[in-house]
């Protein structure tokens, strides 16, 4: 049985005759006792599949869509959230006497000290089409963004992406426009589909989103882990197994076009055994290891800054759960945070140091519509040694509850801990305070 919220007009159909309807929808259950049995035991014995994979092809393409010029889509997101936590006591040093009793912005969702927030988190609308006659060969992708989120901080409405899609019959495709890196696997996937621990991990945060820099601080909208550039992408199939690479160069900032020679160099590589003949439904099962690498440069208080990341994992989809293991390494403008680390204080940029981080993700589907996930991430900044080493540790629990193809409730809880190592005074008074993030997503497609 896949799972309903898969059925979403951004991505490609089912293969017919493949997927069962959502056992909310189905009307044989309700014709008897007996049929309504047999309803519930087909839910629990029958398997679930999970994720999809090759989401290089699944966005932006229209391989094995009707030829349709035009066809609109969007979500809607709406959270509440709230966070567990004291203000900060006891500061010592004079320039931070200003904050004395304030939250520390790791515990604050909005203002200055909101430690509940209630908003649209995303309002997304776009439109994706190929050209009549093309076979697909010729297709195009635009998403329009609204809500509060990092990527529009500044601006009410964004858009996120606009590329088109070149597919060739005898050689690799080519997309060109704004769209997302191929890097990490929790990135590339449909938020709409697959946020299932309703926020991105740590390693997701702070080690890949960018934002414009100015000076030494991060300023303005969050590029979403989008970029403006060139792709060229393929699969190469050989019975059951499937290689799928990408190689992208591009901007390094979303928006517009750098009036500077530098470039970022991105590539990735996947290997997957297919385990049904789905190959291009987001509910395949399939076990896949993949890698990936960055490279750019930064211009980071007048100095330019050679910019790393690299990354790889592996996952498994099999029946009605999933696991996936995956880490990122990154050199070089780190996200230094706040610094005081207090709410409408510069976002600083480490220009020079590394940083490592890694993400565990389980899910399991039980009777049907409803999902448990758990989650666990650690982000090591700076890992050797000073005053700046952190290590930040989140853990997951969640759940799903998907109650029609165009609709899903969603809650989390998050324990959280940043350690410092060699932090004292101050910096351990306020480290002290981080606390637990719960919240409820409700999503709804149209």
């Amino acid at each position: 049985m896949s799972r309903p919220h898969r059925l979403d007009p951004s991505l490609p159909p089912a293969t017919p005759g493949r997927l069962r309807r959502h056992p909310l929808t189905s009307s044989g259950a309700a014709t008897s006792a007996r049929a309504g049995l047999v309803a519930l035991l087909t839910i629990v014995a029958s398997p679930q599949s999970a994720e999809a994979a090759n989401w290089l092809l699944q966005q932006g393409t229209e391989e094995g869509r009707p030829d349709k010029p035009f066809l609109p889509w969007g979500f809607l997101q709406i959270v509440a959230e709230g966070i567990v936590a004291e203000p900060v006591e006891g500061l010592e040093a004079p320039a931070l006497q200003p904050f004395e009793g304030r939250y520390a912005a790791f515990n604050v969702l909005s203002g200055d000290d909101g430690r509940l927030s209630f908003s649209v988190r995303r309002a997304r609308i776009g439109a994706r089409g190929s050209v009549p006659g093309t076979d697909q060969r010729v297709s195009w992708f635009v998403a329009l963004e609204a809500g509060d989120n990092a990527m529009t901080l500044d601006d009410p409405v964004i858009i996120t992406d606009a590329s088109v899609t070149l597919s060739s019959p005898w050689g690799p495709r080519l997309r060109l426009g704004q769209f997302k890196l191929p890097t990490m696997d929790e990135t590339l996937e449909a938020v709409q589909l697959t946020s299932d621990t309703l926020n991105f991990s740590p390693v997701a945060t702070r080690l890949m989103l960018e934002r414009p820099i100015e000076g030494d601080a991060f300023v303005g909208n969050a590029y979403g882990f989008r970029d403006v550039g060139a792709q060229l992408f393929d699969t190469v199939r050989a019975g059951d197994l499937e290689l799928t690479w990408a190689a992208m160069v591009s901007n390094g900032r979303t928006g517009s076009l750098n009036d500077d020679s530098g470039l970022d160099l991105t590539g990735r590589l996947q290997l997957a055994w297919v385990l049904d003949e789905r190959r291009l439904h987001p509910d395949r099962q399939e076990v896949a290891v993949f890698a990936w690498g960055q490279r750019g440069e930064r211009e980071v208080a007048g100095d330019q800054v050679t910019r790393l990341r690299a990354g790889g994992g592996a996952h498994l989809r099999l029946g009605p759960g999933r696991l996936r293991a995956e880490a990122v390494w990154a050199d070089g403008v780190l996200f230094g945070g706040p610094k005081p680390p207090f709410p409408g204080q510069p976002l600083a940029v480490v220009a020079e140091g590394d940083a490592w981080g890694y993400t565990l993700l389980g899910g399991l589907q039980v009777l049907g519509p409803f999902e448990i996930d758990a989650a666990l991430s650690q982000v090591f900044h700076l890992p050797d040694g000073g005053p700046d080493e952190r290590t930040f540790l989140e853990a997951t629990l969640g759940a799903q509850w998907f109650i029609s193809p165009e609709a899903k409730l969603m809650a989390a809880f998050t324990w959280r801990d940043i350690d410092a190592p060699q932090a004292a005074g101050d910096a351990s008074t306020i480290l002290e305070t981080v606390g637990p993030r719960m919240g409820l997503q409700a999503t709804v497609r149209f």
